[in-house]
């Protein structure tokens, strides 16, 4: 990129931090409604309070460009809610190249920028989602363009790619005005592998309007609804869901929907092996009022995750007012206060079907409206956004 972006005249001060603009490696579709979810939730949020875009940044190999088709390598702009989405594929002559990669990408972003600023004039901040590798080109714009650059870290295996790409990959969080993490584990894996500037835990936002609080459905016994939101990844562990919800069974008559996209071959193997086809459900993923239904129509939620970043269906499920049961996996630790639920060993099936019977036996304990209030005060959007602006004023432009 050579010379200035032709960015509108708009100042950015160290008060106006409401005039945003995005970069994400990933952003919902109509096709994959819950890809990067969490992207989309803090855009709207942010909406409500100032002027957002989101640019989707994408490079592709010579292959990948003209496998996707010629209406896929347009560059496009998609009205949503509010919120402007600059969806900028660039092709690069070959993925072996890092520096080609890294052009592509911050090339991706530069040209985000440009049509935000046409829109909303200058961004007061550029808030990048994941160091690698959305936070990677928006580092290089910012500091090119004298704008502060957020990173949040979402990604689950974060650690793994610093030790793959080392140095380059702690320079982005080193170069970045304010570094947050979703959770209190992820930030002391990032510090653990090297991240040594101050890493601030701000969790996700949770759309309370969607994910209000519901009373519980009356106990009609036979059967307690368990609900787990878990696609068909081995991170995920549904296999040892399946079994704890047999040792389950042996004291509570209880049934669970599995909601998530994926063929979940090996849980079904256990369903049928433990005899279980009559009490196991699997569906694909929903919409997030059709989930909300599903939430308020359980009466517990239960996740039994080997690493969860942060939890967003724990998160939800608290907002609508249903007890959580869940592995000690990084996020839920955050998540479950007193009185949410329990938390239990990962791996562990009998102890986490003993630990569904102990919340389903003692209802009085995980008040459903006590258990909302607390959860729309965590991560409701009104009080999410506060800490969040707050977060960004104390930030100092490039100018200061």
């Amino acid at each position: 990129m050579k010379g200035k972006l032709a960015l509108d005249n708009v100042p950015a001060t160290a008060t106006d931090r409401r005039n945003v603009f995005l970069v994400a490696d990933a952003y919902p579709t109509a096709d994959n409604r819950v890809d990067a979810i969490y992207v989309r939730d803090q855009a709207m949020a942010l909406s409500r309070v100032g002027r957002v875009g989101v640019a989707v940044r994408r490079t592709y190999s010579p292959r990948e460009w003209f496998r996707i088709g010629r209406s896929a390598r347009q560059a496009s702009l998609h009205h949503d809610a509010g919120v402007e989405v600059y969806r900028l594929p660039r092709f690069v002559p070959t993925t072996r190249s890092d520096w080609l990669l890294r052009r592509g990408n911050r090339e991706s972003v530069a040209a985000g920028l440009v049509r935000h600023s046409r829109t909303f004039g200058r961004p007061s901040l550029i808030h990048a989602h994941t160091a690698a590798f959305a936070g990677h080109a928006a580092v290089d714009v910012g500091k090119q363009y004298g704008i502060p650059v957020v990173i949040t870290e979402h990604y689950s295996f974060a650690d793994r790619l610093i030790t793959q790409y080392g140095r380059r990959l702690l320079d982005v969080y080193e170069r970045a005005d304010l570094v947050l993490a979703v959770s209190h584990s992820l930030a002391d894996r990032l510090r653990a592998c090297g991240v040594t500037r101050p890493i601030t835990v701000l969790g996700n936002v949770i759309d309370t309007e969607v994910f209000g609080a519901a009373p519980l459905p009356e106990r009609v016994v036979p059967p307690y609804r368990l609900l787990c939101v878990a696609s068909d990844r081995a991170v995920k562990d549904v296999p040892v869901l399946i079994r704890a919800l047999y040792y389950a069974r042996r004291c509570l008559p209880v049934e669970c929907e599995i909601i998530g996209n994926g063929d979940y071959d090996h849980a079904r193997e256990w369903v049928c092996a433990l005899g279980l086809d009559h009490a196991v459900r699997f569906m694909p993923a929903v919409s997030r009022p059709e989930l909300a239904r599903h939430m308020a129509d359980a009466h517990l939620i239960v996740s039994s995750s080997r690493i969860e970043t942060f939890g967003m269906s724990l998160a939800e499920a608290l907002c609508v007012g249903r007890p959580v049961v869940a592995t000690r996996s990084g996020g839920p630790e955050d998540i479950l206060g007193p009185g949410d639920g329990v938390t239990v060993p990962i791996g562990d099936p009998a102890a986490l079907g003993d630990a569904v019977v102990e919340v389903l036996m003692n209802p009085a304990e995980y008040d459903a409206a006590t258990i909302a209030r607390r959860a729309h005060q965590r991560f409701g959007t009104r009080d999410w956004v506060r800490r969040l602006l707050g977060l960004y004023d104390t930030i100092k432009t490039h100018d200061d």
